[in-house]
């Protein structure tokens, strides 16, 4: 388990910095992430695959408020040209979700001081209360396992918004016709993704490739603007944003 930076939270469009309290807000804006801002990243703690953030990003909320925007049980966004489905803390089996399931993965008083940073403040979940769609459940509190409920139309202080991110894992022929950055054992070429097949990768980039590529034999010209990579020396490939 290890503590991750990246993203930031954006109001109204704008980046700003986390723990905002929404109820200083007028006409209810919405509540995103997007690419980092400098000064204003999100600390995130990585388990299972996932990314949970470490704290409530935005409190005094309503989780009707967060369904309104699509932040519930899965809006796709892309962070720093990779692509997430965000949502909130999930349940797992009855009386048992992905909250109870990260504490038990870790240690004692880890769990205080660096993962669940609560501050004393709940965060909404997608779980209802007994079965009460109007009534969520939410986790945090004074107490590591704390649990309460609310109806989903209150947003009191102690309320917040502590999201989830999961990767999402595009095939590069998905990727087709988009702009993509490529991450090679010898640097880093950005450009349109032509085509590509088991063994390259066919890119259109303006101008040359940069030499550190070619020198390594990362890439093949094929003509002027258009080069084929070796996938065997690609380490990962990313939408760019």
């Amino acid at each position: 388990m290890e503590l991750k930076t990246f993203g930031t939270l954006y109001v109204r469009g704008k980046p700003v910095n986390s723990g905002r309290n929404y109820s200083l807000y007028k006409s209810r804006p919405e509540v995103s992430l997007g690419d980092t801002n400098p000064g204003k990243g999100i600390t995130w703690v990585e388990w299972n695959g996932l990314f949970v953030a470490h704290q409530n990003l935005v409190y005094a909320i309503s989780w009707y408020d967060l369904n309104i925007f699509g932040l519930i049980s899965g809006k796709q966004v892309n962070i720093d040209g990779r692509p997430y489905n965000l949502r909130l803390i999930d349940k797992i089996a009855d009386d048992y979700d992905e909250w109870d399931a990260i504490l038990d993965s870790t240690e004692g008083c880890y769990r205080k001081a660096v993962f669940w940073d609560s501050k004393g403040k709940y965060s909404w979940t997608q779980t209802a209360w007994e079965g009460d769609s109007t009534c969520k459940i939410l986790r945090g509190g004074t107490e590591v396992r704390d649990r309460t409920a609310l109806s989903i139309y209150n947003a009191p202080k102690m309320a917040g918004w502590r999201p989830v991110l999961e990767p999402v894992k595009l095939r590069l022929c998905d990727m087709q016709g988009k702009r993509v950055k490529v991450h090679g054992k010898f640097g880093d070429v950005q450009g349109i993704l032509v085509s590509c097949t088991d063994y390259d990768i066919v890119l259109a980039i303006p101008g040359e490739m940069p030499e550190t590529a070619i020198c390594g034999r990362f890439c093949v010209k094929l003509k002027p603007g258009l080069y084929a990579m070796d996938r065997g020396m690609v380490e990962r490939v990313d939408l760019e944003a």
